[in-house]
């Protein structure tokens, strides 16, 4: 079967898409430019010519919305923890409620302004130190306990210790030092009978009048101790003008435990940080 075409109306056909517009070889019509007109007419496989309309593109269907909510279970939330309750007023702490206890036999002897803070720790092994002579600025048998970042909270003297925190709880002497950097310290060493507590108060005794360093001696259970070059012998400390209520209170500030709600009493119970619900 012969397929004709009209010749005429075939030629007037690039014509009427360059109108609209499109130019064949390069791609569809420019934006905002479709063609209104019939398409070139596609043989159809049986001698005549058919036509078909351009067909819209396809668009996304969206889901018909539903009038059915559903409600989801309510979730399972643990209830929220209670901020713990800051107690602003600081409590006092009275050396003479500590003056029970007195000085152990001793074994063998052995600067202007105020400092803000006073640490509570050991002379270490770097420095030469000194003790305070008067014997108003030591106590003897001191109530501590130490926190989980190792600092000293001292005990209320009127403080009942139940049972299950007295093995938490050591009795240590306090002594005012200072070191030949011109820092003041209380040096806490446990009131004991061993061998540790015992070269501790030698040493003490001794850097009542000389500027000394100590050393530990794993195997002697005790305490090394150093003498300073003459030059530092030579200077006497220069102890800083402040009434031992003064150092104490300063020491302990913010660790003094007065109620066995005490945050670091309720974490050695196994009860987290923070007051009883």
């Amino acid at each position: 079967m012969t397929l004709c075409l009209d010749m005429e109306n075939m030629s007037s056909v690039p014509d009427q898409t360059a109108a609209a517009g499109w130019n064949p070889g390069i791609g569809g019509p420019e934006p905002g430019n479709t063609p209104t007109h019939n398409p070139l007419p596609v043989p159809n496989g049986e001698g005549q010519a058919t036509t078909e309309s351009p067909k819209p593109p396809a668009t996304p269907s969206s889901p018909t919305p539903s009038n059915k909510t559903e409600t989801a279970p309510p979730a399972q939330h643990a209830a929220p923890a209670k901020s713990p309750i800051k107690n602003t007023k600081k409590p006092h702490i009275n050396p003479e409620n500590y003056r029970k206890a007195k000085a152990p036999e001793a074994e063998e002897p052995s600067s202007d302004g105020t400092q803000t803070t006073v640490p509570v720790r050991k002379p270490g092994k770097r420095n030469f130190f000194r003790v305070h002579p008067d014997e108003e600025y030591r106590l003897y048998n001191v109530p501590v306990v130490e926190d989980d970042n190792h600092e000293w909270h001292i005990l209320g003297a009127d403080l009942d210790i139940p049972e299950d925190l007295d093995r938490f709880v050591s009795h240590v002497n306090l002594f005012t030092c200072i070191n030949h950097k011109g820092t003041l310290f209380l040096w806490p060493f446990k009131n004991s009978t061993n061998d540790w507590s015992k070269s501790a108060s030698r040493i003490a005794r001794r850097a009542d009048d000389e500027w000394v360093r100590l050393q530990a001696d794993m195997d002697a259970n005790g305490y090394r101790v150093e003498t300073a070059p003459a030059e530092l012998r030579a200077v006497e400390p220069d102890w800083p003008k402040m009434t031992f209520d003064e150092i104490l209170n300063a020491a302990f500030e913010d660790k003094c435990i007065d109620s066995l709600d005490h945050p670091v009493i309720r974490s050695l119970r196994g009860c987290g940080y923070g007051p009883a619900l």
